[in-house]
């Protein structure tokens, strides 16, 4: 491209005054609507005529729900340290288990080098049709493993609503999280070696391997406020500790986890600010990145 733009511009010079009766046309052929149509139809297709990633990963829900259900079965009301390690897994599973798609994301990334650099269609739409089915699709597995460990683990009645939507945002957040990653990374290797080191902020500051009060100030200041998985978790913990009669020693762990400077309504506002900042990285690096070698 940046050959032809040259001889573009050295067959201007040379016609002169008629080079400003030359346009260069640099649009796309059709709208962004169409664009963005098109593409969702054939992601659609797609995903109809390969099932098996979208049923592979519903069953995954429903093992892991099941299995956690059963080492975790009915806690007590003594069951703190159980309670809070459920809690904890169940983000880490609503993360990493969207790792998978990073190498299905680079054939897709080579595939719109190239129709982009035909004119096909721009970033926006193609970035918009990589997600449009993942949301909902999403939403369906956490809604099924979020019932099937809520039921068996015995949690505090009535708090299903806010439990669901702490891990369908993180889950949400997961996905932007490994689309990005896949557009800023070279290659496929560089993108698996790159997510569990941009995860390792997001895990270590939590709140649940080390509490927050116990860091060093030079960490406590900063670090647990840039981690949205410690936004859920606090969210999740004082959802299930915050005012339940059945956990005389809530309060005390709320405190000794330094939760309680939030409540859970805030936590739960605070996921989505994450969620977007990661998709628009996404976007930007698909827009103005280019790693397709010539």
């Amino acid at each position: 491209m940046e050959n032809i733009d040259t001889m573009i511009a050295m067959d201007l010079a040379a016609v002169g005054d008629q080079g400003s009766q030359v346009e260069v046309v640099d649009e796309y052929p059709s709208s962004t609507v169409s664009q963005l149509v098109t593409l969702m139809e054939r992601v659609f297709v797609k995903t109809v005529k390969e099932p098996r990633p979208t049923v592979a990963t519903f069953f995954r829900h429903i093992f892991v729900s099941v299995f956690y259900g059963s080492i975790f079965w009915k806690l007590g009301n003594e069951d703190y340290t159980e309670r809070l390690a459920v809690l904890f897994f169940s983000l880490m599973f609503m993360i990493l288990g969207h790792q998978q798609a990073i190498p299905a994301l680079f054939e897709d990334r080579l595939l719109f080098y190239r129709e982009r650099g035909a004119k096909a269609y721009g970033a926006i739409p193609y970035w918009i049709s990589s997600w449009y089915l993942q949301l909902p699709q999403t939403m369906i597995n956490v809604l099924i493993y979020g019932s099937i460990v809520y039921s068996m683990c015995g949690f505090v009645e009535g708090h299903f609503g806010p439990f669901f939507l702490s891990l369908l945002l993180t889950s949400w957040t997961g996905l932007f999280v490994c689309q990005a990653i896949a557009a800023l990374s070279p290659t496929g290797q560089a993108a698996i070696n790159f997510f569990p080191v941009s995860l390792f902020i997001t895990i270590t500051f939590a709140g649940f391997i080390v509490y927050i009060p116990t860091f060093p100030l030079f960490l406590r200041v900063w670090a647990p406020y840039v981690s949205f998985m410690r936004w859920a978790f606090q969210a999740l913990v004082l959802n299930e500790f915050s005012g339940n009669e059945d956990l005389e020693n809530g309060d005390y762990f709320i405190s000794e986890m330094g939760f309680e400077s939030y409540d859970r309504d805030y936590c739960l506002s605070i996921i989505p600010i994450f969620t977007f900042l990661f998709a628009g990285l996404g976007l930007y690096a698909l827009r103005f990145i280019n790693w397709e070698e010539r």
